[in-house]
């Protein structure tokens, strides 16, 4: 907007007409003249009477004493008397003199009155002012307090109907005053026509004058009493309700200090239970590891043991028939011994001679094949390793490829920048030069995304016609050009009030070229929109009365453009909240954002522009969204949580571990009978279809009856996620001190249990394939810390086991063990990753990266969520979109995925160096 037109601003003195609000009287006149204003008449008292240039008389006796002179010349014979008439008239000219001037003393008090009364107003409006702010600071008790503030809004309502009519008595006693004058005006022309009737009038004048001095007090008395009452009333009640609003926040605030003492006291247990539970998960992991190496050394041992009795069968074979061929030779030689000693002697020393050549024989010839054997093993290595290398750098390449497709698709921001150019915005034009500069390090560090931006400099619709378009900046990487842009753009022009937002949000749309997938656009203007609907200012301050911005917010919702409303006046709160009310409409509120700068330091407003881009790119990238994203609903705004990476207490721990000091109360409990299953999902089946997981069937796994159980049941899910309603199943045990054994069953969710066991089974089977891909992922994390003789130890990991419980009616329900503890989540599959130091938070994130590339990128195992070692609930994004649930995201979660990683991968490398992954 012009400077010109800048008393339109509320900073510099314009206030719009609230509603239909009546019109405050503006008692504050000319000096000499009191001027009271009504709706329906006005009238105009002169304090002191008007002479003629030529006289110190008033006008009036002049008159009379003029018309006495004329009569006197025709009666001679009554001068005596005129003049006896000539002093009374002046007697009587005094006194009215002396009352006008009352009056007039009056009518300025009245004034002095009606100033204290806008004062009064005026403080009284400050007042709301403040409390509206003290509202907002304590927002974050809007709950609490919503019934008081409902009850006072009613009683102000009340009270200004009060005020209202108190104005209208007030003004009907004014409308009698000037009927009082009006009658006094008219008897003072009778008694200037009328001589004889002039003792009478001035009587009757007199009683008026009393009667309008006496309404005058009345109407004082009656103004001031309204005004204390007023007042008053409404001290008190603030009073009353600031130190009740004071007393029940000191209450809240004990409750708050008595409920930390509490979990201060229960995380002290816990930490202790917690070291507890870790030394003996530290035990219990060492206890596995050793069995598993003797389980290994077993094995190996077993398979040289069979190794060696096939070489002890093959050498007692070929003893055997050499022992034949010596005892023939033995039973010829005894013959010939008898006949021939001489020969018997040589043939013994040839048989000996032959049985040491067949001994050397035997060994040349299995060092031979030994050799052989360790010639075509190093050939067969030599091969395997050239094609494990090739397999490598194809896959390397493949990666590579992958890689920059994603970042091409979904590694870079599209934000523009609708700035109002008018006369006031010069200050504003230049904070936003600096939020460009530093905006784009720190978009990229928070969501590893580059930044394209733009510019549309607006003004108003007679600018517009002298343009033909607005100024812009199409898309560009260098802050360099935006900056010099904005240098050469001048504030000017402005005729009316708002300005033409709406032809500069459909020029952003049709004239700048979007290519990526996320778009902001963020307004900077401190004046609103055209449009009644969209501002206070009324149809006069407004040359385009009729225009209506919905349309234009609607086009940037249809093509997924995220908005970012800044206030820097007042004055623009109306067009915000109807703008709201639009993406309320359309189910779309996670894509408006509004911040209030209005106390933000001058000089400083473009830290807090930085600071709103970089969590808004965030919120349009995911990457900082802990929820599951699924097909059928669309993208979740940011829920305030208590920790960054940390969910707050389930319902169901939280009445777990009441159940665990507490009977439960049997009237929310179901008691059932089950048969249980586990299913099992064999090693053979996995390795032949893990690269082809569309292939995996329900007839790929087996059931395992674990026996029958008896439980109790919730009645009523304790919870519901993006998918299922959870329910909690205590199994029933006869041995009273034996701990409780606490299960989540989870159902569809519509709350019924599945009817076959093919369905249930489904149900599981993304859970049972990331059970084997973490087995998998052990070993392999296992083996390569051996071979590389690493120290450093981590966690091992697990899926929990799955089980399915049948119960009498012939229904479905899939179960899994309860685990106390804190539920983190480490990603989800829509890209957001968590960025916490933790061993657990490095394997979650690397888990999810290996599967990706040990599938040959074929899918991604995401949504890495659970309890301590114990993961549940994952999610499988697939290149080829195989729908294998609704949180199948396909190609979009592994794109989001694989450019979020890289806030992670350097904390991860370890793990993925140790797997020969390099991503």
């Amino acid at each position: 907007m012009d400077k010109q037109n800048s008393q339109f601003r509320p900073s510099q003195g314009f206030q719009p007409n609230q509603g239909n609000q009546t019109p405050q009287p503006n008692f504050i006149q000319p000096r000499g003249e009191i001027n009271i204003t009504h709706p329906q008449a006005q009238l105009v008292i002169n304090k002191e009477p008007q002479f003629q240039q030529g006289g110190g008389q008033p006008q009036f006796i002049q008159q009379f004493q003029q018309q006495q002179f004329i009569n006197n010349v025709n009666l001679p014979l009554q001068i005596q008397p005129i003049q006896t008439i000539d002093i009374e008239i002046k007697n009587y000219q005094t006194k009215i003199d002396e009352k006008q001037k009352e009056i007039s003393q009056f009518q300025q008090t009245l004034t002095d009155v009606q100033v204290e009364v806008n004062d009064l107003n005026t403080q009284i409006e400050n007042l709301e002012l403040e409390l509206q702010q003290i509202n907002k600071s304590n927002k974050k008790f809007e709950d609490q307090l919503f019934q008081q503030n409902y009850q006072k809004e009613n009683e102000r309502t009340q009270l200004n109907k009060n005020i209202k009519l108190s104005k209208k008595e007030k003004q009907n006693l004014q409308f009698e005053i000037k009927q009082k004058q009006d009658k006094y005006l008219i008897q003072e022309q009778l008694n200037q026509n009328n001589n004889q009737a002039n003792e009478i009038q001035a009587k009757n004048l007199e009683m008026q004058y009393e009667n309008i001095n006496q309404l005058e007090k009345e109407n004082k008395a009656l103004e001031q009493q309204l005004s204390r009452i007023s007042l008053q009333q409404k001290d008190v009640e603030l009073i009353d309700k600031f130190e009740s609003l004071k007393k029940e926040l000191l209450d809240f605030d004990q409750q708050i200090q008595q409920s930390q003492q509490q979990l201060k006291e229960k995380e002290d247990k816990k930490k202790i239970l917690k070291q507890n539970l870790f030394s003996k998960d530290q035990t219990i992991s060492m206890m596995r590891e050793q069995k598993r190496k003797i389980d290994k050394k077993i094995k190996i041992s077993q398979e040289d043991i069979q190794q060696y009795k096939l070489e002890m069968s093959k050498q007692e074979n070929s003893l055997q028939g050499k022992s034949k061929i010596i005892v023939q030779q033995e039973q010829i030689l005894h013959q010939s011994k008898l006949e021939l000693p001489n020969v018997y002697q040589k043939l013994q020393d040839e048989d000996h001679k032959l049985i040491k050549q067949i001994k050397d024989n035997s060994i040349e010839s299995k060092q031979q094949e030994k050799t052989n054997s360790k010639i075509l093993l190093n050939q067969k290595k030599k091969e395997q390793a050239d094609l494990l290398e090739s397999n490598k750098q194809t896959r390397a390449k493949q990666l590579k490829e992958l890689q920059q497709r994603f970042r091409d698709s979904h590694g870079q921001l599209e934000i523009c920048f609708l700035i109002d150019c008018t006369g006031s915005m010069d200050p504003y034009k230049k904070q936003a030069e600096l939020c460009v500069e530093k905006s784009m390090i720190s978009v990229k560090n928070q969501t590893q995304r580059d930044t394209l931006w733009s510019l549309i400099c607006y003004q108003d619709k007679a600018e517009l016609k002298q343009l033909g378009i607005y100024k812009q900046l199409q898309f560009t990487d260098q802050t360099q050009q935006v900056t010099e842009f904005l240098q050469r753009t001048r504030c000017t022009g402005g005729g009316d009030a708002p300005e033409d937002l709406d032809g500069a949000i459909k020029q952003m749309i049709n004239n700048l070229q979007w290519k990526t997938k996320f778009k902001i656009a963020m307004l900077i203007c401190d004046a609103p929109c055209h449009g009644t609907n969209f501002h206070d200012f009324g149809r006069n301050q407004d040359h385009y009365p009729d225009d209506d911005l919905t349309q234009a917010i609607e086009l940037m919702i249809q093509n997924d453009i995220f908005f970012i409303g800044i206030i820097f006046t007042s004055i623009t709160n109306k067009m915000f909240e109807e703008i709201r009310k639009i993406y309320q409409r359309h189910n779309k509120q996670e894509y408006f954002f509004l911040y209030d700068l209005r106390n933000a330091q001058p000089d400083k407003i473009f830290e807090s522009l930085v600071g709103v881009l970089t969590k808004v790119s965030q919120t349009a990238t995911q990457t900082n969204v802990r929820n599951t994203k699924v097909q059928t609903r669309g993208k979740i705004s940011i829920e305030a949580a208590t920790k960054e990476n940390q969910v707050p207490q389930s319902p169901i721990e939280m009445l777990c571990k009441l159940l665990l000091e507490k009977q439960p109360n049997l009237n929310d409990f179901v008691s059932e009978t089950f048969r249980v299953f586990r299913i099992e999902f064999s090693d053979q089946k996995f390795n032949e279809k893990y690269l082809e997981i569309q292939t995996i069937g329900v007839d790929d796994f087996k059931q395992i009856e674990e026996g029958q159980w008896s439980c109790l049941r919730s009645k009523a899910p304790f919870a519901k996620g993006a998918m299922k309603s959870a329910y909690l199943m205590i199994k029933q045990s006869q041995n009273a001190s034996k701990q409780k054994e606490f299960y989540v069953c989870k159902t569809p969710l519509d709350q019924k249990p599945f009817k076959t066991f093919q369905m249930a089974v489904q149900e599981c089977l993304v859970h049972l394939i990331a059970q084997k891909w973490m087995k998998k992922f052990n070993r392999d994390l296992d083996e390569g810390i051996k071979q590389k003789e690493i120290k450093k130890r981590y966690p091992q990991v697990i899926y929990s086991d799955l089980l399915i419980f049948l119960d009498a009616q012939g229904n479905y329900w899939i179960a899994e063990r309860f685990f106390e503890g804190e539920f983190v989540k480490y990603n989800n599959n829509y890209g957001y990753v968590n960025q916490d130091q933790s061993d657990l938070n490095k394997i979650g994130n690397s888990f999810s990266a290996y599967t990706f590339v040990k599938s040959n990128f074929n899918y991604l195992i995401c949504d890495i969520q659970g309890v301590k070692c114990c993961f549940t609930d994952p999610a499988i994004c697939t290149m080829k979109n195989y729908k294998l649930e609704p949180t199948d995201l396909g190609n979009e979660g592994i794109a989001q995925f694989t450019v979020s990683f890289n806030l992670v991968k350097n904390t991860c490398q370890e793990i993925l160096q140790i797997l020969d992954i390099n991503i």
